[in-house]
């Protein structure tokens, strides 16, 4: 077997993993998705790590976003940018700042009034970090 359809077979092992009962190896799925980056990148994966936005744990949701901010463009999906917009709103400050990374990370896709509107809420988040991610996603050259 090749390089290339060895990184396939993982690949789908992984986006099986994110199916899973355990929580950590659904978290681990997603972690190492990202760390693959633009690898791995495919509308399967992709599909699967927004779906995993509605994760019933709040770790696993903030690793999703991670791992679509990580696949960064690749992701920028008018579907992923909409997921994590609505995780902007998220009830735990780490998916709502992990949700943050990720949308400064999809490039141009993400210049929509919806995002900018959403990031101008996230300045006024409870969170600091929250604010922090918000405010250097705001002056970044593409959203001015």
């Amino acid at each position: 077997m090749g390089k290339k359809a060895a990184m396939q077979v993982v690949i789908i092992a992984l986006v099986t993993a994110l199916e899973s009962l355990d929580r950590l190896t659904r978290q681990s799925a997603c972690v190492a998705l990202g760390e693959m980056g633009t690898k791995a990148a495919t509308k399967e994966v992709i599909a699967a790590l927004v779906a995993r936005l509605w994760d019933a744990d709040d770790f696993v949701k903030g690793s999703a976003c991670e791992a679509l901010g990580q696949m960064g463009e690749n992701a920028a999906t008018n579907d992923v940018i909409a997921a994590l917009t609505i995780a902007l709103g998220n009830a735990d400050n780490i998916v709502r700042s992990k949700a943050c990374e990720a949308l400064g990370h999809m490039g141009e896709e993400a210049e929509t009034n919806d995002v900018i509107a959403a990031l101008i809420i996230a300045l006024k988040d409870s969170d600091n970090n929250v604010r922090r991610i918000a405010t250097n996603c705001i002056v970044s050259p593409r959203f001015i």
